[in-house]
């Protein structure tokens, strides 16, 4: 589920960065801005820096942004020096080589051939995870040093903040061996990173809720259709055993004999299903049908029943754009009854960092006590994760991680519920956030 990135909102985007970047690296005592230029869309480039090749503080002085640290540019300096020290210190183990071995002509694994790099700072018990070459690890280091602080301008990339705490991290995780300085580069570049990733999708609640439907409009029409369609054939089903429904639990009276010979007759079914198809059957109109596989239909009601679980795989950029629209989609529906629970929207404000394996899930369920007609049938739970978000070091101290953290696991957080007691009724749902979603062409279930 990937769409254009930032289709609609580039501009927008561009320009939270150009505003996150100039504030991160903000001197108050010479009203200046040591960051690289953002080009932003309609405007000139030249018109962000100064005679000296400096960015401008945009009027309005110095700003404090959502999870930035009062002293950015200091940890940014200091991130700096830490990059470099580490740099220097790899390319002092690189030329630690026996007294028989010839010393090397370079320092870069592009100049030299794989036989050499495996003769390059290697000592027992100190190769870098999984066979990554020394000066493998040297170059990536030193390819986000360059990246991130340009000596001659003394000027920094901010956009590079990302990329080191997240180098950092994984080091920190397979490379803790190498008695390396990896958990200061980390405790640094995380304090950074958790202000810039959420930032760069908008600065205010405003931009962060334009730019997150921007982004995943179409994610969004796709989850609405799904449920949808749920929804529709769960009606129809329902309609199909009882046409007139008064409000009360459905009673369908079958003795156990004919259930029994239905239930025997629709596994019948089953098994002949997928003895000639095993990717589904595919229906006069040239749709798939899934079901249940009949090896695991045992003891359940519906065994013909489609497969109703849909699992969206996106992207970083659209999970931080979602909740940034379940998080602040109230703005511009003032009217409506808040979507979470207040202690959901209290849990999307306190998580500073989405890691590997985040997610959502939306469940929608059914209350058969109540009117087909009636709009609060059907409602909606949402459970989150922020993913394996966790201090490696401090993850190994818990008895319960132990063993992962030794296997360069770490766990995923437990889930939370964002919604409030009860559920979301789905027409709530779909009031909420459909002005955010692109209409996604409608399929049969």
């Amino acid at each position: 589920m990937l769409d254009a990135y930032g289709k609609g909102a580039a501009g927008d985007i561009q320009k939270a960065k150009s505003t996150l970047y100039s504030q991160l690296t903000y001197d108050a005592a010479s009203n200046t801005s040591y960051s690289l230029p953002v080009s932003v869309i309609g405007k000139d480039k030249s018109d962000t820096t100064n005679g000296n090749g400096h960015s401008n503080a945009y009027q309005g002085g110095h700003e404090q942004f959502e999870r930035m640290p009062s002293n950015s540019l200091d940890l940014i300096k200091e991130l700096a020096t830490r990059l470099r020290s580490l740099v220097i210190l790899l390319q002092t183990r690189l030329r630690e080589l026996p007294a028989d071995q010839p010393r090397p002509r370079h320092y870069s694994a592009l100049l030299m051939s794989p036989y050499e790099w495996d003769q390059l700072g290697v000592t027992e018990g100190k190769q870098p995870c999984e066979n990554e070459k020394m000066l493998l690890l040297h170059d990536r280091w030193r390819k986000l040093y360059r990246g991130f602080y340009l000596e001659k301008k003394g000027m920094y990339d901010c956009s590079k903040i990302p990329d080191i705490y997240d180098s950092s991290k994984y080091d920190l995780i397979h490379n803790s061996h190498l008695d390396l300085p990896f958990r200061e580069l980390f405790e640094i570049s995380q304090s950074l990173a958790h202000c810039v990733i959420p930032n760069e999708y908008g600065t205010k609640p405003e931009t962060k809720l334009h730019i997150g439907s921007c982004i995943c409009s179409k994610l969004l029409g796709k989850l609405m259709v799904d449920l949808d369609n749920m929804r529709e054939e769960s009606v129809a089903s329902v309609k199909g055993q009882s046409p007139s429904l008064n409000g009360s639990d459905l009673d369908v009276e079958i003795n156990m004999n004919q259930q029994l010979q239905m239930r025997q007759l629709e596994l019948a079914s089953l098994v002949n299903s997928f003895a000639g198809e095993e990717e589904g059957d595919e229906s006069d109109d040239g749709y798939a049908t899934h079901r249940l596989c009949p090896t695991y239909a045992d003891n359940i009601n519906s065994p013909l029943r489609h497969v109703r679980t849909r699992i969206y795989f996106t992207s970083e950029s659209h999970i931080y754009s979602l909740v940034h629209v379940l998080r602040f989609s109230h703005i511009e529906n003032p009217d409506l009854p808040p979507l979470l629970s207040p202690s959901g929207y209290a849990l999307l404000e306190a998580t500073a960092e989405l890691d590997y394996m985040a997610h959502l899930v939306i469940r929608m369920f059914e209350r058969k006590n109540i009117s087909i007609e009636d709009d609060k049938r059907f409602y909606i739970q949402i459970h989150y994760s922020n993913g394996a978000f966790h201090d490696p070091q401090e993850a190994l101290k818990n008895p319960q991680y132990e063993n992962l953290i030794k296997g360069h696991i770490l766990p995923t957080t437990e889930g939370h519920s964002l919604h409030p007691d009860g559920g979301i009724p789905l027409f709530l749902f779909h009031q909420a956030l459909d002005r955010y979603s692109t209409p996604w062409k409608r399929t049969l279930p």
